[in-house]
């Protein structure tokens, strides 16, 4: 003999697997939705974000540095070598 009825367990395993559907729903939206705020903070914000930090970086350097410095023409004397079999 069970201690509850067939039709209370039925009730209880569909709520069971709806709030398990539900669950698992949210996880996908939520891990979906943070990838999409991290691009989108990546690709919008963060330029900005540096680009101030660079202008507010360059006082102090020309004020610590005496010649600025420039990407590759740093350390290297004169024009790239070319490529081989490039004119």
């Amino acid at each position: 003999m069970e201690i509850f009825p067939k039709s209370v367990w039925a009730t209880a395993r569909t709520t069971l697997y709806l709030f398990l559907f539900v669950a698992q729903s949210m996880n996908r939206f939520s891990r979906k939705a943070l990838w999409i705020e991290t691009m989108s903070f990546t690709t919008l914000v963060l330029p900005v974000v540096l680009e101030t930090e660079l202008l507010l970086i360059e006082p102090w350097q020309r004020q610590v540095l005496p010649v600025p410095i420039t990407g590759l023409s740093a350390g290297i004397a004169g024009p790239l070598p070319s490529l081989p079999g490039r004119i």
